[in-house]
């Protein structure tokens, strides 16, 4: 259950205009790769000290730690099956594609009023992700 409300609160994070949308977007496919991969180790950087914090640094403890790890798993999946796309030039999982990138982008362009950069997006959703356990989590 946890790992499914991950993967589905990673399509209704995603509505909310965060700057990603041009990080990739220009240069050679190698470049665009060197890029994603950055991105990518970055993510998993940051999803590890928010881990290691939730799990070893706070005052907090889960009763059911496996199902916190699932939810944070199916969270960031669908990026990664997003990467697995753009590394196959699009070979791989491409309906995936299509559902990510009507949520992430074609939601954006309809609100172009509200495009932000990503300097300005990624607080905005860090700040959301804050409200959002500080509310749910106990």
């Amino acid at each position: 259950v946890a790992f499914v409300l991950g993967f589905i609160s990673h399509f209704a994070v995603d509505l909310i205009p965060h700057g990603d949308q041009n990080l990739i977007s220009e240069g050679t496919h190698k470049q665009k790769m060197a890029k994603l991969l950055t991105i990518v180790a970055l993510d998993l950087f940051i999803l590890a000290c928010v881990g290691a914090f939730w799990f070893f640094g706070g005052s907090r403890t889960f009763t059911y730690p496996l199902s916190v790890l699932a939810g944070m798993f199916g969270a960031i999946l669908p990026d990664g099956l997003q990467g697995i796309t753009e590394f196959s030039n699009g070979r791989y999982l491409a309906r995936f594609k299509h559902l990510h990138d009507q949520f992430h982008v074609h939601t954006h362009a309809h609100l172009k009023k509200f495009v932000v950069p990503f300097s300005i997006g990624l607080p905005i959703q860090i700040i959301f992700w804050y409200i959002i356990q500080r509310f749910v989590g106990t």
